[in-house]
């Protein structure tokens, strides 16, 4: 079974490699990660620390 967490990288990954749309400003180029705060060590180990 995939980790909760594993889970959450994975579609994330998914939503970052979609291209904008066109019609989109700056400023609506905007994604966000939501996760529990106790999983924070787990993101941040698997991005490399960022």
């Amino acid at each position: 079974m995939i980790a909760k967490i594993d889970q959450l990288i994975q579609e994330f990954d998914k939503v970052v490699n979609e291209p904008f749309n066109a019609t989109l400003s700056g400023q609506e180029r905007i994604w966000f990660l939501v996760y529990d705060p106790a999983e924070q060590r787990k993101v941040s180990a698997s991005d490399g620390g960022i």
